[in-house]
């Protein structure tokens, strides 16, 4: 009885989240802006290489997975988090950094669910350059 369990999981996540980037900044529980005072790029690599050491994984059935991507030519970039799974693919998290150019850079975190909640003050910490470790 606790496999059915675990097999269903994914399908009941499935419902609960935007399947791409666009449609979070769309359909999000909560949003956080910030601005910090240094390179996008530099704050781009320190948030991605936060997000994949916390959520990067597998799961039994499905996988968290981080998807991101990086525009120097626009000075912008995102990251997601996603479950991948046979019910298809879920975005939880979304990162949207563009750099200014008087050296700035501003950070716009999307979540999906509301359990999600609790990594904002974290994305905020790593961006600022203030915490390394994972919620």
């Amino acid at each position: 009885m606790s496999r059915l369990y675990l097999l269903l999981i994914p399908v009941l996540l499935a419902g609960c989240a935007p399947a791409t980037h666009q449609a979070l900044t769309r359909d999000y529980a909560s949003k956080q802006e910030i601005r910090v005072d240094e390179n996008y790029q530099s704050v781009y690599r320190r948030l991605q290489r936060n997000v994949r050491q916390c959520w990067e994984t597998g799961l039994i059935t499905a996988q968290m997975r981080v998807q991101s991507d990086l525009y120097s030519d626009i000075k912008e970039g995102n990251i997601n988090v996603a479950v991948v799974g046979f019910a298809g693919v879920d975005t939880h998290l979304g990162i949207d950094i563009k750099g200014y150019s008087d050296g700035s850079t501003r950070v716009t975190s999307y979540n999906a669910m509301r359990t999600w909640n609790k990594v904002q003050p974290v994305i905020k910490a790593w961006a600022e350059n203030r915490y390394s470790s994972c919620p």
